[in-house]
C-alpha cells in the first residue's frame, strides 16, 4: 500500500534531486515541486475513499468519507480548484490555459459533490 500512495511524491522528489548541479540540497524550483507535489497529494488523496464507503463501515475503518460525506466532498472540490489556481500562478500560465485547467478542476469536483453513488 506504502508503494502506491507514496511513488508520486518520491519520485517528484528524486526527479528535482537529480536535475541540480549541487546533489546534497535543492535549489528553489525543485522545493517547490515538492512541495506541490506533497501538498497535492495529502489534500486530495482522501478522494479514493469514497468508492468504498459502504465497505469501509462495514469493516469498521473511518474515513472523512463517513464521518463528514458533504463537507468532505465540498473541501475536496475547494482544494482541487485552489491547487489549480495555485498552479497557474506558480506557472505564470496565461489566462486560456489557467481557465482550462480551472475549469477541468471545477467539473471534476463538482462530480464529486453532485454523485454520490458507487454507480454514478
Amino acid at each position: 500500500m506504502f508503494e502506491v500512495w507514496a511513488e508520486w511524491p518520491i519520485n517528484t522528489f528524486l526527479v528535482a534531486l537529480s536535475s541540480g548541479g549541487d546533489k546534497h540540497s535543492l535549489d528553489s524550483v525543485a522545493t517547490l515541486s515538492v512541495l506541490c507535489a506533497v501538498g497535492i497529494f495529502l489534500t486530495t488523496n482522501y478522494a479514493q475513499d469514497f468508492r468504498d464507503v459502504e465497505g469501509d463501515r462495514l469493516i469498521g475503518r473511518t474515513t472523512l468519507a463517513i464521518i463528514a460525506p458533504k463537507t468532505s466532498r465540498s473541501i475536496l472540490m475547494l482544494a482541487l480548484i485552489t491547487w489549480s489556481f495555485v498552479l497557474s500562478v506558480v506557472w505564470k500560465l496565461h489566462f486560456a490555459p489557467a481557465f482550462t485547467i480551472s475549469a477541468l478542476a471545477f467539473f471534476v469536483g463538482f462530480r464529486f459533490v453532485a454523485y454520490k453513488s458507487v454507480k454514478s
